[in-house]
């Protein structure tokens, strides 16, 4: 009985291992065979349009714009496309873009998941287009077939299975091996080309890290910026400059920091802060000041406003601009200066200070304050109003050292007394009102003129000096320092002593209607007026006709005197 027990026992196991074995098989058959179907039926919906039509609404709803991808071929879990092409809706960075030669890499395993995980993804080219045209909003530019991101799937005829496709995806990285974009604006056209990127997804969804290298941008009529590096936050109608390098004359540098936002009216909107250093001065200088004017620029400027608006509305640029190093030489002026004086001073003017606050809109622009100091010998402080389509106006103050005049002699030294009459805080109080409390008083130790930038006058930073010293009887004096030449000395000293003689005052006749005459007030033709009224004009034409050629026209050489100076010196 045991041992029947015990057969039957043994029969009962054999026949559960088997039937265990025949179910195991069974179910693996099962899961092998339905493991197969999952992956036809994955495999068949990365390769259909359905799922190209997902990524691409995936990829347009980060760029905010409406892109389609080419037709995708796959090797593997890589996928290759030669194209993909997009407008940008209102608020887009950009108006159109175009990719070149795709590729992406999907991690499977990141299905189970529910997610399509792109792993990788290289571009071989991005083209940009950046322009002010109107853009459409997303609602109603979107295609009909792209209403839902989840018709997508639902629709892709792969039955139940379908359900449990993922419905989103994610990229981890992009490389672009060349970006080139044009920004063409109503009076602003910017170039960039060949620039390599990096770009992978932050913790903040919506905002992607880029970095970028190489490449270049341009402008018409401006250097050319080679990229060294930069480093941006990208998304949600905003770009954040965390930092970008630029290089440009071999050794000189330019960095910016801040934000460019995209708003509704597709104006692109700036907050930016750039810095610019060891530029040469002859690489930003009019040919003709390359050998006067030496030394190293550098600026700090803060950028804000809309690109492409006028007045209020419009891109602001204000801040701070110096030059270090600076020299001032090959002047013939200084050369005369130094005659006069029997120094060798002004030969060649080194400057310890030299800085220029300025803000710049539109056409205007405001030098809120400029000083200029050469220690031991002058001083240039003011403020002016430049613009581009009228005549500059302003204010300054100008400081020269007592040590300076001393040796002159005691008729000239009067007549430089005479001009340079203020003490520092007096001409201060008078070039700066109280509501520009924030600006710094020049060094004591200088005797200071205050003069006026008089738009009218065909030298308008010097007119007003050279008003004064003529008026103290200078003319001659001012006239020496403009190298008029013998024979030009002559000329004015035949008209002071003449007037002197008949007891009138010079400077009024050379005013009646001077400044209407071909010249100005120092023309020949109102000096030849001034000599027929003071029954002087056989010997002034004697004088003229001994002037040699080149040097006939005292009056320009006359006007020219400090004009020389201060155009370099003021923007």
């Amino acid at each position: 009985m045991a041992r029947r027990r015990k057969r039957r026992s043994t029969k009962g196991n054999k026949r559960l291992g088997r039937r265990l074995l025949a179910v195991a098989t069974v179910v693996f058959v099962l899961i092998v065979v339905g493991g197969f179907i999952v992956l036809l039926s994955l495999r068949s919906y990365l390769h259909s349009d359905k799922f190209r039509g997902l990524v691409s609404e995936e990829v347009s709803e980060v760029f905010n714009a409406d892109g389609e991808f080419s037709d995708f071929q796959w090797t593997g879990m890589t996928a290759y496309t030669d194209l993909f092409s997009a407008k940008g809706y209102r608020n887009a960075v950009f108006s159109r873009a175009r990719a070149d030669s795709i590729r992406a890499s999907v991690n499977f395993g990141a299905v189970w998941h529910r997610v399509w995980e792109i792993t990788d993804i290289d571009v071989n080219r991005l083209n940009v287009l950046i322009t002010q045209e109107e853009k459409s909003k997303r609602d109603a530019a979107r295609r009909p077939e792209a209403e839902k991101v989840d018709d997508l799937v639902e629709e892709s005829g792969e039955g139940w299975l379908s359900a449990f496709f993922p419905k989103r995806v994610e990229v981890k990285r992009a490389g672009i091996a060349e970006l080139n974009f044009d920004y063409r604006a109503d009076n602003v056209n910017i170039y960039g080309r060949g620039t390599v990127l990096e770009i992978k997804p932050t913790t903040v969804p919506g905002i992607y890290r880029v970095v970028a290298g190489h490449g270049s941008i341009s402008k018409p009529g401006q250097p050319t910026l080679d990229l060294d590096g930069a480093e941006i936050r990208a998304g949600k109608s905003r770009v954040i400059i965390d930092r970008a390098a630029f290089s440009l004359f071999g050794n000189s540098r330019l960095g910016f920091t801040g934000e460019v936002g995209f708003p509704g009216d597709n104006s692109p909107m700036l907050d930016l802060k750039a810095v610019l250093r060891n530029v040469p001065a002859k690489e930003i200088l009019p040919e003709d000041w390359v050998k006067r004017l030496k030394g190293i620029v550098e600026a700090d400027v803060d950028i804000n406003g809309m690109v492409g608006r006028e007045g209020s509305e419009g891109v602001v640029m204000a801040g701070e601009a110096r030059l270090k190093d600076g020299v001032f030489e090959a002047m013939p002026i200084l050369d005369r200066i130094d005659e006069m004086l029997g120094s060798s001073r002004f030969r060649r003017l080194s400057f310890n200070d030299f800085k220029v606050n300025f803000k710049r809109q539109g056409k205007i622009t405001q030098i809120e304050d400029y000083y200029i100091l050469s220690s031991g010998t002058a001083c240039l402080k003011g403020r002016a109003v430049l613009s581009d389509d009228a005549n500059p106006v302003g204010i300054y103050m100008l400081g020269i050292t007592p040590d300076v005049i001393k040796w002159l002699p005691l008729i000239k030294k009067s007549i430089v007394e005479e001009v340079f009459s203020y003490g520092r805080d007096e001409a201060f109080a008078i070039v700066f009102d109280s509501s520009q409390s924030s600006v710094e008083k020049p060094p004591e130790g200088f005797r200071w003129a205050v003069c006026r930038i008089n738009p009218e006058a065909p030298d308008p930073f010097t007119a007003d000096i050279r008003e004064q010293f003529l008026s103290r009887g200078g003319l001659a004096l001012w006239a020496e320092l403009a190298g008029a030449g013998e024979r030009g000395l002559q000329a004015i000293g035949l008209l002071v002593n003449r007037a002197r003689g008949k007891g009138v005052d010079l400077m009024t006749l050379l005013a009646n209607d001077g400044e209407e005459g071909e010249g100005g007030l120092l023309g020949n033709e109102n000096l030849m007026r001034v000599a027929r009224e003071l029954d002087v004009e056989s010997a002034m034409r004697k004088i003229f006709g001994g002037l040699g050629e080149g040097v006939s026209e005292i009056p320009g050489t006359l006007l020219r005197t400090g004009t020389e100076i201060l155009d370099g010196l003021i923007p």
